[in-house]
């Protein structure tokens, strides 16, 4: 039970310091070229995609996939924390969110 009890701190200290503003802070310090050419990357990924193609879970790949396009589109469109955000950005991450919902919307429902 103390065990338990030691990982339930530690959970709970993880979320206590890894904010959201923190986590999004990390992501966009992040070198994705030098995450590219990292082995390990592609020992976890490629194993992944390779078992959700080969049980034909495509449902699955669009939510992945989706999701990998949400985090780049609110990175590169969104600024920083505190900082006043135009409103040529807030117009295109709403079109590029209604572009992945449709897209999302059609394949899971439409297509299913």
């Amino acid at each position: 039970m103390n065990k338990l009890y030691e990982l339930w701190e530690k959970f709970i200290n993880f979320l206590a310091e890894y904010d959201s503003q923190k986590i999004t802070e990390i992501i966009r310090q992040l070198n994705w070229n030098e995450v590219l050419y990292k082995p390990l990357f592609w020992v976890l990924v490629v194993p992944m995609f390779g078992y959700l193609l080969w049980k034909r879970r495509f449902q699955t790949l669009l939510l992945i996939f989706s999701l990998v396009l949400f985090v780049m589109l609110a990175l590169y469109t969104l600024p920083p924390a505190g900082q006043p955000i135009p409103l040529s950005k807030i117009l295109s991450f709403a079109g590029g969110s209604i572009a992945l919902v449709a897209v999302n919307l059609y394949f899971l429902f439409v297509r299913s």
